[in-house]
């Protein structure tokens, strides 16, 4: 009820007729796709004071963010410190404690991305949010505040997620960008449904593929045919899942988005779990497995081992499943993400109890009623 409550009001928002993207925006939109390029050309663009202000801080922040969803936490790091040393000339006219607030969300977003305590993720952003939102850059904000929303989503704190993500979607129609305001909306209907509010979240995930429709925005489309997919899942309409899923990985190839291509495949194979067709489940969930870990992609890794592991227990072998699963249910535990840690403890238990692994599923059970 307070969820539903929360989403008074969101359906009116007005919408920002949309600009021709400047060249910062060009590379934020091609960096969903093609991040290590456009990360490669952000080097290249600052190398020199030819950019100055607060589009230098967008094109910073950005730079840091994508060299954290790379998983290279080095490089985020060096990007976060350069933020804060006194005397720059090239930030002249921006505020300190503004310089400091990207420093801590780039900091974030390399625990988020790269798995760390998203409770210490959380507490960083928490620490700069005042001065976050009064960066007068809509960019930023938006990117930031999507960080926050999506690790309070992890970490279960769902009515905080929702509320932040509102926010996150008023910016996007701001700026009237078709792929931020889908964005904003399939991020949301993923939250609501992991907060069980399925009706919402298939109306926002309606209106991200309607705009990103209109669009034809690839990788706005491939992650909402995702979320389509994932809010089919308990419906029983099989067919409209597969197509669903199937759709999220032509668009993530045309694209070009190999990430959410390995993505994509894991997803699939959960789809042939569900259908009880463990052997194709497992071929699948194996073909995302080398292509997660070449993009260092820790979490569609996690979740293509999980998918394998379910497969062989399903196939009656045990030891070979759990081996592949354990070590993933470990890395949520340790990094906090309760949510996923939930999801994916329900699954072993349920796949153990299938196959008649009854002790296991037991142990599995018990452990699933102490996250909830």
């Amino acid at each position: 009820w307070l969820l539903l409550c929360m989403l008074a009001g969101a359906w009116s928002l007005g919408t920002a007729a949309a600009a021709e993207p400047g060249p910062i925006e060009r590379m934020e939109i091609d960096g969903r796709a093609d991040p290590d390029r456009v990360a490669d050309e952000l080097e290249r663009l600052l190398s020199s004071d030819a950019i100055k202000g607060m589009p230098r801080l967008e094109a910073v922040y950005l730079l840091g963010a994508l060299r954290a969803e790379l998983q290279q936490p080095a490089a985020a790091e060096a990007v976060a410190q350069a933020l804060t040393r006194s005397g720059v000339p090239a930030y002249a006219g921006v505020r300190q404690e503004h310089l400091a607030a990207v420093a801590a969300c780039i900091r974030a977003t390399v625990i988020h991305a790269d798995n760390g305590s998203l409770l210490r993720a959380d507490s960083i952003i928490s620490e700069v949010e005042p001065a976050l939102r009064a960066i007068p850059s809509l960019s930023v904000r938006f990117r930031c505040l999507g960080v926050q929303a999506q690790v309070k989503q992890s970490i279960g704190q769902h009515e905080d997620s929702v509320r932040i993500y509102q926010e996150v979607i008023r910016l996007a129609d701001d700026s009237g960008a078709p792929w931020r305001r889908s964005s904003a909306r399939s991020g949301l209907a993923y939250t609501l449904y992991r907060a069980g509010q399925l009706e919402p979240a298939g109306r926002y995930n309606d209106e991200a593929k309607k705009i990103s429709t209109e669009a034809e925005d690839w990788s706005a489309l491939s992650e909402v045919m995702t979320t389509e997919a994932i809010l089919l899942t308990d419906a029983g309409q099989t067919v409209k899942e597969l197509a669903a899923l199937t759709g999220a990985i032509d668009y993530a190839r045309k694209a070009g988005a190999v990430r959410d291509e390995a993505l994509g495949l894991a997803n699939l194979s959960d789809f042939y779990l569900h259908q009880a067709d463990y052997p194709r489940a497992y071929q699948i969930a194996q073909r995302a497995v080398p292509l997660a870990r070449s993009l260092r992609q820790v979490s569609t890794e996690n979740l293509a081992n999980l998918n394998s592991g379910l497969a062989l227990i399903s196939m009656h072998r045990l030891d070979e499943g759990m081996a592949l699963i354990k070590p993933g249910l470990e890395h949520d535990r340790a990094s906090n993400d309760l949510a996923s840690l939930k999801e994916s403890t329900s699954d072993v238990a349920r796949y153990l109890e299938k196959a008649g692994y009854l002790a296991e599923a037991f142990t599995m059970y018990r452990s699933l009623r102490g996250l909830t």
